[in-house]
């Protein structure tokens, strides 16, 4: 009876393994689809508010804000420039700054965001 089950139980785990495998593989190719419908999500430019602070300058905000895209001091700085109609540098206490942030977004909204 011994050598009977164990038989059978040597016939049934080819069967199984290779049953085993496809599940694998069938969580694998799922878990995929999700990596892949992620990687669609797009990244655009948003923007938060700040405001300045006495010894603030275009430097220091762009140094606690820098990050995504903005690959220098230089980019971040030119960005809040131009989100802000800035001439110069120059920043005076008290002043509302539109700050720039990268924003993960899909079809269905905002993902994920990154101040």
């Amino acid at each position: 009876m011994q050598s009977r089950i164990n038989h059978i139980f040597r016939k049934l785990s080819v069967p199984a393994v290779i049953i085993a495998f496809m599940v694998i593989m069938i969580c694998l190719t799922g878990c995929g689809s999700k990596a892949s419908a992620a990687a669609e999500a797009s990244v655009q430019t948003a923007y938060t508010t700040y405001v300045v602070q006495r010894g603030d300058s275009l430097w220091s905000i762009a140094d606690a804000h820098l990050g995504g895209s903005f690959s220098s001091h230089s980019d971040y700085m030119r960005e809040v420039r131009r989100a802000n109609a800035l001439k110069g540098n120059d920043l005076y206490e008290g002043q509302l700054l539109a700050i720039p942030y990268q924003a993960l977004t899909a079809d269905n909204g905002v993902v994920a965001v990154r101040p």
